[in-house]
């Protein structure tokens, strides 16, 4: 009898090893994608010549586009070699 409860408790404790492993997996996976993001959209705003210090915070970058981007204004981002990366239409930023 205590072998199985020991093999139940074995198993158990795999399953939920099992679970958590996929769990982490998942996150570590989604803060790559975050920071693959963020870091991006910091290169962007330094692109666009928005932001003024070499390293900026995402704060900084949200406030310089709501101080350089207004209401009904477009915006145009090229990269370091001067080619159009993206235009975008009128922007609403919710003023």
């Amino acid at each position: 009898m205590w072998n199985f409860i020991g093999f139940l408790c074995l198993f158990q404790f795999d399953t939920e090893f099992v679970t958590a492993s996929t769990s982490v997996k998942k996150i570590t996976t989604l803060r790559e994608f975050y920071n693959k993001s963020l870091t991006k959209f910091k290169e962007g705003c330094q692109l666009a010549q928005i932001v003024e210090k070499e390293e900026n915070s995402l704060e900084d970058c949200v406030a310089a586009l709501k101080q350089h981007i207004g209401e009904g204004a477009k915006l145009k981002v090229r990269d370091r070699t001067g080619a159009k990366q993206w235009e975008g239409a009128k922007l609403n930023l919710g003023h």
